[in-house]
């Protein structure tokens, strides 16, 4: 495995999927549970259950940066959603995947219909 290509490509995946899912996002809140994270987030509520307590942690200091609130909670999701696509790139190299065919599922996996649609809204 070779690792310094590894650690070029999987900073370009993040960032060409970033791109795509800030083109791409919502600027308004949308529907499903969209409503509930946004106001546990800007008001530091918990949300029903299970609570989701890792993304409550994470997104009410996320929320004291100075943005609209729906960007801020869509960018969020979308932050997790392209570090997801990384952590896949990592793990199929790991298993011996080849460089291109790792990159490619990885990049395929994060823009699929179903995955793109839950990472750029506020959605866990």
């Amino acid at each position: 495995m070779n690792r310094s290509r590894d650690f070029i490509i999987g900073p370009a995946i993040l960032l060409v999927l970033m791109l795509v899912y800030w083109l791409t996002m919502p600027k308004v809140i949308t529907f499903e549970d969209a409503g509930i994270f946004l106001q546990v987030c800007e008001f530091r509520g918990i949300a029903h259950p299970p609570g989701y307590p890792l993304f409550t942690i994470l997104c009410i200091p996320w929320f004291w940066l100075p943005a609209d609130p729906v960007i801020l909670g869509n960018m969020l999701s979308a932050i997790f959603g392209a570090l997801t696509c990384v952590l896949v790139y990592f793990i199929l190299r790991r298993l011996n995947a080849g460089l291109f065919s790792a990159a490619m599922a990885s990049m395929l996996f994060g823009l699929s219909r179903d995955f793109w649609s839950q990472a750029i809204i506020v959605e866990v």
